[in-house]
């Protein structure tokens, strides 16, 4: 049974919506419970594994809530394969199970006295992003890429030219990475001019169409614009979104404010086009993690906001057991392992010209 459950290939294709579930209030990502923990034991086994997945293969059934939520890993309402392979994976260590996010703390607070529960907080958050692509005003859109973190564990270098060194070597991937990381540079949209491509989600008419159930926490208190002249009074509103493997994003939150497909392009683009073709696909492992939200909505009038400034922020963590480069147009070879990387992502959106 085991050698068949790791052997199953799976291809899921879920959209979140907001209209898809009926969630309550209280279903926001619960980090006390252990996730993939059929059986309550407090331990995560490849028994563990087997049972959600006679529920995703409708040969039982959970009918106990706290069971229920322990085993819907992605957090979808539904028990699927797809949350058994991921029981699987945490049980050989290959995936975190637990959601988590180290730049916010979990839960909801409100220091506002706006929101009454986490869906109200979440509804504003979306109706206010949305209304960008409602009435299309001008903007201004910056994007950074950082390098944030980067280590080769071992390396074997070859056609060494005068000056090289192994380090200048490392210096030299870095900023290739850098460098492929790189979006497409989308221009300043200017008032009344279609905003699809330059504000996520490309190419759809909503920018966030998040749940509640689907984030890590939501913090909201308040805030003022940089007008230090005259500045106005805005209601803030972070939200922070679990960690989850990149090879799984279009199936979680992610893909209900950024183009998770194109977060996955990416990432794949930077190790093909730097660490090559050879680069072991089997040993990769690439995840998002510590996702920040930032909306910050400016007070015109009693009960009348306009978005001011919006911040999304995230990291990306890469790690690739090997990998045969070439650099300098060919004279610098290098065999390299255990590589791991992290890039640090900053689109901010400012001078909303409504």
């Amino acid at each position: 049974m085991i050698k068949k459950l790791l052997s199953v290939t799976i291809c899921v294709v879920m959209l979140f919506s907001v209209f898809a579930f009926d969630f309550t209030a209280s279903a926001v990502l619960d980090t006390s419970i252990v996730y993939g923990d059929f059986d309550g034991d407090g331990k995560v086994e490849i028994e563990d594994a087997q049972e959600v997945l006679k529920v995703a293969a409708k040969m039982a059934s959970i009918k106990d809530e706290t069971t229920f939520k322990r085993c819907d890993i992605n957090n979808d309402g539904v028990i699927t394969i797809f949350d058994a392979r991921q029981i699987l994976r945490g049980c050989a260590k290959l995936s975190e199970l637990q959601p988590k996010n180290d730049k916010m703390e979990s839960g909801f607070t409100d220091d506002t006295g706006m929101f009454i529960t986490e869906d109200d907080a979440i509804a504003f958050f979306n109706g206010g992003l949305n209304s960008v692509k409602i009435n299309m005003p001008g903007f201004r859109r910056d994007e950074a890429v950082d390098v944030k973190g980067f280590n080769i564990g071992n390396a074997v270098l070859s056609g060494i030219t005068l000056g090289e060194s192994a380090s200048s070597v490392a210096s030299m991937i870095e900023s290739m990475i850098v460098s492929e990381s790189e979006p497409e540079v989308v221009q300043p949209s200017n008032k009344g001019e279609n905003c699809d491509n330059a504000m996520s989600v490309e190419t759809e008419n909503y920018v966030s169409l998040l749940d509640a159930s689907e984030v890590y926490a939501i913090k909201c208190y308040m805030g003022t614009t940089d007008d230090e002249t005259s500045p106005s009074q805005t209601v803030v509103i972070e939200v922070g979104l679990p960690d989850c493997e990149l090879e799984n994003v279009t199936q979680t939150a992610y893909n209900d404010v950024f183009n998770a497909k194109i977060l996955q392009e990416n990432s794949e683009n930077v190790i093909g086009n730097v660490f090559g073709s050879n680069a072991g696909s089997d040993g990769i492992k690439k995840g998002i993690q510590n996702c920040v939200l930032k909306a910050e909505f400016e007070v015109v009038s009693q009960g009348v906001y306009r978005l001011y400034r919006y911040n999304t922020y995230y990291e990306t963590q890469t790690y690739i057991p090997s990998s045969s480069i070439g650099l300098k147009g060919g004279r610098l070879h290098a065999e390299v392992y255990d590589v791991e990387y992290e890039t640090v992502v900053n689109v901010i959106y400012t001078d909303f010209q409504w």
